[in-house]
């Protein structure tokens, strides 16, 4: 008996009398040796393990039976059974996989869409409107933005700009009741192990937070030139962000006197 690659690409035997079968004896690779082993996604014929690995390397076979291909009912054999009952355990598994992966896109989009209307809910609510950037827009991503039911207070993403230092730092989640001088005063509060920070902020420290210029960009403007409202530091964020359009998360830009 010799040794043929079953289904999975493992060897299995080949009868001697197919061996000996005239202009099948020699290898196919190495032409020299009689053939031993039988490549099952191609039938070709190899007399070694390194004979059956070059095959593969320079034709690219993957050494292993076209699953889907037809095979006459005269060669059918248990190996052919196992193999077509391994497919369709395969499909099966991969149909309820994909079934499982909709229903959780599926909730997530419905859970975000929910979020969407209600921050424009409690937007409008405010005299503002908000937003939603594009799903997987890293706006939308880094938004934390969000409405404390228990607090009924809307808590935002803010981000504060210091112009000219190169310098941004980002509120998670500040409540709208929040002055904008009081939050702009805790990032210039001096801290120990913070060096870099306030030689980088030292102009804004020296200037003190009620002279600096707070704003921000207009983004309903149509024309070319960027516009932007001034907003008041004793101002809540609730009334600073009243009568404009947001899109997610406002970004305020700090501006010192000299830059204006």
């Amino acid at each position: 008996m010799s040794d043929e690659l079953d289904l999975n690409g493992e060897a299995t035997e080949v009868t001697d009398r197919e061996a000996r079968s005239p202009g099948v004896v020699r290898c196919e690779v190495c032409k020299t040796q009689a053939f031993k082993y039988k490549c099952p996604g191609c039938q070709l014929r190899s007399c070694s393990l390194a004979c059956s690995k070059e095959h593969k390397t320079s034709t690219g076979c993957s050494g292993k039976r076209q699953r889907t291909s037809f095979v006459p009912l005269s060669e059918f054999g248990e190996g052919h059974l196992i193999s077509d009952y391994n497919l369709l355990e395969e499909a099966a598994q991969l149909a309820e996989s994909a079934q499982r992966t909709r229903q959780r896109t599926s909730n997530a989009q419905s859970a975000q869409i929910a979020k969407v209307r209600h921050m424009q809910h409690q937007a409008r609510l405010r005299n503002m409107e908000w937003r939603a950037a594009p799903p997987g827009s890293e706006a939308r991503q880094l938004n934390s933005s969000c409405f404390d039911a228990h607090k009924r207070r809307l808590m935002w993403r803010v981000t504060w700009r210091f112009e000219g230092s190169g310098y941004c730092v980002t509120d998670e989640k500040l409540d709208e009741q929040t002055k904008l001088g009081d939050a702009l005063a805790a990032h210039l509060k001096l801290q120990p192990g913070q060096a870099q920070r306030h030689a980088l902020l030292k102009e804004y420290l020296e200037a003190g937070p009620e002279h600096l210029t707070l704003l921000l960009k207009q983004e309903t403007r149509s024309d070319l030139g960027p516009s932007y409202y001034r907003l008041m530091p004793n101002h809540t964020l609730r009334l600073a962000l009243a009568q404009k359009t947001i899109t997610e998360f406002p970004t305020i830009l700090v501006v010192l006197p000299r830059l204006l």
